[in-house]
């Protein structure tokens, strides 16, 4: 019986010191949704992923709308359109910018107009179970994030 216990100690004691390794969140950096007075809105952000593993984003959500979708803007010959994706890849060591024109988030049926100014609550879901609580700032319509790079990234850009 103190065999089993002393084992299973053990075991518990290893899953413990692992779990930081395995559920490492990216770094959100720069995170802001766009000032709406329709009904759907944008969040771009920064994800910058230090560990030395691929992180998936699989989800976001946001109770100031009713459905949050991870989306990206795909060339169908000298089109542009937006469209949702299942997830968006952070390669390990590396950051990915979520930006106008290119992946973000969408934000569809607010259930209230986005003033510049307020703070938004949003929820981003990774394949590996892990979660990220965020406070996303509104800033206004005619806010231009490409000026600066929030992740010293031009798109994407391993890190370190």
């Amino acid at each position: 019986m103190k065999k089993n216990t002393l084992y299973f100690l053990n075991v518990a004691l290893i899953l413990v010191t692992l779990i930081p390794c395995t559920f490492a969140t990216c770094q959100v950096k720069e995170a802001w949704a766009r000032e709406s007075k329709g009904n759907t809105t944008a969040i771009y952000m920064c994800l910058q992923n230090d560990s030395s593993a691929d992180k998936i984003l699989i989800k976001a959500e946001s109770p100031v709308c009713e459905t949050t979708e991870l989306h990206d803007h795909i060339q169908e010959g000298s089109i542009f359109k937006m469209r949702p994706v299942r997830e968006i890849l952070i390669p390990a060591k590396s950051s990915i910018e979520l930006k106008q024109g290119g992946k973000h988030i969408m934000l569809i049926g607010l259930k209230k107009h986005l003033e510049a100014g307020e703070k938004v609550s949003l929820n981003l879901s990774y394949a590996d179970g892990s979660q990220e609580q965020l406070d996303v700032e509104v800033k206004p319509v005619h806010y231009n994030a490409t000026q600066k790079h929030p992740c010293n990234c031009n798109h994407e850009k391993k890190a370190g």
